[in-house]
């Protein structure tokens, strides 16, 4: 096999491999953002359930983390 032939082989190979790695990476990143998004969905359903409550420092914590308003908390 001709030595530029060879590079072209090589040269192919080393693009399908990042090619490759760049989606895949990109996949896992949107898989981390979605799951960051559910988790303070979460925390902010959870948070409005709890001003009906007589739950303060929860409130507190999901004011600060600015589930809430302030004046939400204070109810």
């Amino acid at each position: 096999m001709d030595n530029w032939l060879k590079g072209l082989v090589a040269a192919a190979c080393v693009t399908v491999i990042a090619v490759g790695g760049f989606y895949f990476w990109q996949q896992h990143q949107q898989a981390v953002v979605a799951e960051e998004l559910g988790k303070q969905e979460t925390m902010r359903r959870g948070c409005l359930a709890a001003v009906d409550e007589n739950l303060p420092a929860l409130k507190q914590y999901c004011a600060e983390k600015g589930y809430i308003t302030q004046e939400q908390a204070q109810r």
